[in-house]
């Protein structure tokens, strides 16, 4: 958990003796740190702690360094993350073989705990410069391409009311709705590119403690009349008490699943939602009585143009972008299940214990 004064980033040591990793969390007190004892427990403590550093003993029981390093290097997911391997072997074979292994960094014990300090410091920068430039490049690349729509909209129905001047009051009316439509559907746009940026990047500041039940009781009055046009019936399956975490982007989350649930299910379809404590996480779900195929879920990540996808949903699944994004920034998941007869829950895990925001960047 990130405390006041603490510096941002996430820092996994791997050792199998105690000794080291209690120096190593002693002299990274100022960052989010955990541990693992061995490669194995390494690997698993990846899935869930998502670090940005990892200071990597070579020498360990079961799977050694060299091997936890090329796992990590060689899953997308952890593209961005530094490796330090941290060895008492100082001979230049060991130095190539950690290169070879993906290594970013080699630290030979008893090392220098300021060096060492100042090297996690330069990965942390590093790594956030090249998250920022990938998240420059993809909006870049999205935006060059989205904003057309609306933006050809809009200069397009102006350009009709200023060259026609025999236009009716209903008919420049009708194109005065049409260039409204397409400004909020761009601004719409803009908001979300701008939230993605901040969850991917990790410069989200929005705080926000209201408790979860409450956000979701808001939603059935916020989505009242979309809902009630499909003759959809909304529900609370549970407004239990859950523990109250620091939020970030969660309230917007909540509703852009439930808005694409809405959109997606059938008239007359039933929708409940609720959020429940288990084991150290609180789970929120929205479930649909609607099957909704998998491919109209995709699109949690801003990738190529979905050509023939129509504009608004198009802006609509970025809300999915967010809505798993925020998930994670709490270092918790986003996950869809669909079955043909029993219908499509979308269920957030978001932890308890640690009340943890994900920031790595500032």
């Amino acid at each position: 958990m990130e405390t006041q004064g603490q510096e941002s980033g996430r820092i996994l040591v791997v050792d199998d003796e105690a000794r080291n990793l209690n120096i190593l969390t002693e002299l990274l007190e100022d960052y989010d740190t955990e541990t693992a004892c061995s490669g194995d427990e390494a690997l698993l403590k990846l899935e869930t702690y998502n670090p940005d550093v990892v200071l990597l003993d070579i020498m360990m029981p079961g799977i050694d360094g060299y091997e936890v390093c090329r796992r990590i290097k060689v899953n997308p997911r952890y593209s961005f993350v530094k490796v330090v391997l941290v060895s008492g072997k100082a001979m230049v074979e060991e130095r190539l073989a950690g290169y070879e292994a993906g290594a970013d960094d080699y630290v030979t014990k008893p090392f220098n705990l300021d060096e060492l300090l100042a090297k996690v410091k330069v990965f942390l920068r590093l790594k956030t410069v090249e998250e920022v430039d990938k998240v420059k490049k993809e909006v870049l690349e999205f935006m060059s391409h989205e904003t057309l729509t609306p933006l050809n909209g809009i200069m397009g129905f102006s350009q009709i009311i200023l060259d026609d001047k025999e236009l009716s009051r209903d008919e420049i009316l009708g194109l005065v709705t049409e260039i409204t439509k397409n400004g909020h559907n761009l601004e719409e746009l803009i908001l979300k590119t701008l939230a993605i940026c901040e969850l991917k990047v990790g410069t989200a500041k929005r705080r926000d403690r209201t408790p979860i039940p409450e956000m979701l009781d808001d939603l059935i009055g916020a989505l009242r009349d979309p809902a009630e046009a499909k003759q959809i019936s909304m529900r609370l399956s549970s407004n239990e008490p859950v523990a109250v975490l620091t939020h970030v982007f969660l309230r917007d989350a909540f509703r852009y699943v439930m808005d694409h649930v809405i959109h997606r299910s059938k008239v007359g379809s039933e929708i409940t939602f609720g959020a429940v404590e288990r084991d150290e996480h609180v789970e929120v779900s929205f479930r649909t009585s609607t099957f909704i195929p998998p491919m109209q879920n995709e699109g949690f990540m801003p990738g190529p143009p979905m050509e023939a996808v129509d504009p608004e949903d198009r802006i609509r699944v970025l809300g999915l972008t967010i809505a798993k994004l925020a998930a994670e920034y709490h270092g918790g998941v986003l996950s869809v299940y669909s079955e043909i007869d029993t219908g499509t829950v979308f269920t957030f895990k978001l932890p308890i214990s640690t009340q943890h925001i994900n920031v790595t960047a500032h």
